[in-house]
């Protein structure tokens, strides 16, 4: 067996062994180009922005990057790609996503594809749109924290290219409310340009670079059982 683990056996007339591999690790993941008017976002494979730093991932608009990280993580672990579908005219991409192995002090509490997650990322009039759903398809309740960690620098387009500017505008700090917050940028040119990330449903914590939910999902059954009474 050669790769990350190696290891030379000696010649026997029978061998049984088993190795018990966890599911925790991304692979690599190929850029997409999604576009819309004047505005165009470069995104990976999960449908994430800026996990790689000094990448040229971002939402842009009019040559400047509006949004430099978009990152989804499930309990703080980043999810592993099951698929993703980008519409022909590159407004939509769909990407079908499931939960990494997780574990509390070598402990399993949460096994690889208990969870799907269904990821929406589409722009439109100038404004990019992110929807999650997810489903337990597992056999127990699961409790888990879906969380959006975002950043953002308004760099135009040469210098997310390389190029280095001798001086920069002002980045002040963010407006934050109970449902949305607004990151600014004053350039040296004089314009002020803002991103606002608008939340729905109200998210349980936000802050200068993550927004999280709480979220509690039936079992399996009991879903199924619940969808079963409310058709009758």
């Amino acid at each position: 067996m050669t790769g990350p683990f190696e290891q030379t056996l000696s010649p026997k007339s029978h061998f049984d062994t088993a190795f018990d591999i966890s599911a925790t690790a991304a692979t690599s993941r190929p850029r997409q180009t999604l576009k819309s008017g004047n505005a165009f976002a470069v995104v990976d494979s999960h449908g994430d922005i800026g996990v790689v730093a000094g990448g040229v991932d971002g939402i842009f608009h009019c040559d400047t990057r509006y949004l430099s990280r978009l990152e989804v993580l499930i309990d703080g672990a980043q999810p592993l790609l099951l698929g993703s579908n980008m519409r022909d005219d590159n407004t939509l991409l769909t990407v079908d996503l499931t939960n990494a192995d997780q574990y509390l002090e070598n402990e399993l509490i949460l096994q690889k594809d208990t969870l799907h997650i269904v990821r929406t990322f589409f722009l439109w009039q100038g404004v990019a749109y992110l929807r999650l759903g997810i489903q337990n398809h597992g056999d127990v309740k699961v409790c888990c924290t879906v969380s959006i960690v975002f950043a953002n620098d308004f760099a135009d387009i040469f210098e997310v290219r390389g190029t280095r500017r001798a001086e920069r505008g002002k980045l002040p700090s963010p407006v934050i409310d109970v449902q949305s917050i607004v990151l600014g940028y004053l350039g040296r040119d004089g314009i002020e340009r803002t991103t606002t990330l608008n939340c729905n449903p109200r998210p349980d914590r936000i802050g200068r670079g993550t927004v999280s939910y709480r979220v509690s999902l039936e079992e399996a059954l009991v879903r199924r059982v619940l969808s079963y009474i409310r058709g009758q």
